[in-house]
């Protein structure tokens, strides 16, 4: 088991060592100078602004209590209850003509 692990471990280790640089774009030393360049320029100002934060007193600004107004009252009409009230039943049709006296 320990074997196998060391030549697993090596094998990664030759694999990695084994890549190759990364590619500057073919352009030459002109990337690394311009970017050499570049932060020799910016770097004071990066320097400058660190030394100026450490120095500078901090501004604190604190925000003022927030006022809370009641809510508006909301005015409505009173509301309407319908009830329904059913129609009277239909009367039953009136009688037929009384009987004939017997003769």
């Amino acid at each position: 088991m320990g074997r196998i692990l060391a030549v697993l471990l090596v094998a990664v280790f030759l694999v990695a060592s084994a890549a190759p640089a990364a590619h500057a774009g073919g352009h030459g030393p002109g990337r690394g100078v311009i970017g050499l360049v570049a932060f020799a320029i910016f770097a004071p100002f990066i320097i400058v602004g660190e030394v100026l934060a450490h120095t500078v007193p901090r501004v604190v600004v604190v925000a003022p209590a927030p006022v809370y107004y009641p809510p508006a009252p909301v005015y409505q009409a009173p509301p309407v209850y319908y009830s329904w009230i059913p129609n009277p039943p239909i009367p039953p049709p009136p009688a037929g003509p009384p009987p004939a006296p017997p003769a």
